[in-house]
């Protein structure tokens, strides 16, 4: 051992003491201590924002082959609230 309770960086990420280090199948994220508490607060912004597409493909109604005649309303609609500056962005587009 060199040193203790020092910033260390593995693979590119540096991590201080106290930081969260998340990891999954799809890589690892340094969370800093100094946001950690807000986190959780985020993250339930997020879900609501997610709320209406996770409920259509919750929905019992729900399957892929479906997914054009039934939505292509109710997806616009759940992807603007979802992205609200999605709409600025299609350019072109009528009626959204």
């Amino acid at each position: 051992i060199v040193d203790v309770n020092v910033p260390v960086t593995v693979g590119g990420l540096t991590v201080s003491p106290g930081d969260i280090v998340m990891g999954d199948q799809h890589g690892v994220i340094g969370i800093p201590k100094e946001i950690a508490a807000g986190i959780p607060a985020a993250a339930e912004k997020v879900e609501q924002r997610e709320r209406t597409i996770i409920d259509l493909c919750n929905s019992p109604d729900f399957d892929l082959a479906g997914c054009g005649k039934m939505g292509s309303e109710i997806a616009k609609r759940a992807m603007l609230s979802v992205y609200p500056g999605l709409l600025a962005s299609l350019v072109g587009v009528e009626g959204v």
